[in-house]
């Protein structure tokens, strides 16, 4: 693979971005999952063997292979459903339910029930939850206090 296709699939998502960099010589080096460089090599290697037909046999198997509804809804987020949730709540992005139309689409029904009870837990943040936190937010502004009276950290 090609530096110029490797950063082509990078700039469509194809392959996650590094987790860190590190200093060289020669500049700067991006670090990757072990996994991803192994999933890279896996298909290097199977686009490198001289019969289709062994490739097709695995699309076919992966073909077959379930993955759960949250799955394919986490598949498109950048965190896990349950903490994506609070995100989304908080920044009032409706990032979930686009995400869920999306992925589900070939699952209406699936797709339908879990709008309905995105939208309740929805209702239930802006009624009931959110008021109480902008409350003790409101709370701790009122209170103020000096530097000093903050517990020094252990490690200083």
């Amino acid at each position: 693979m090609t530096q110029a296709t490797f950063r082509k699939y990078l700039e469509r998502g194809l392959i996650p971005k590094d987790v860190k960099y590190n200093s060289t010589d020669k500049g700067r080096v991006a670090i990757y999952d072990s996994t991803i460089i192994s999933h890279i090599n896996l298909v290097l290697f199977l686009f490198s063997v001289p019969s289709n037909n062994f490739l097709h046999s695995v699309i076919d198997l992966l073909n077959q292979e379930g993955i759960s509804a949250m799955e394919a809804v986490e598949s498109k987020l950048e965190r896990e459903l349950y903490p994506a949730i609070f995100v989304d709540l908080y920044q009032s992005n409706d990032q979930i339910p686009g995400v869920m139309s999306e992925a589900l689409v070939k699952h209406p029904e699936v797709e339908e029930k879990a709008q309905k009870l995105f939208s309740e837990i929805k209702e239930l943040f802006e009624k009931q939850l959110e008021p109480k936190v902008v409350e003790l937010i409101q709370y701790l502004e009122k209170h103020p206090m000096l530097l000093c009276d903050l517990p020094r950290d252990q490690h200083s």
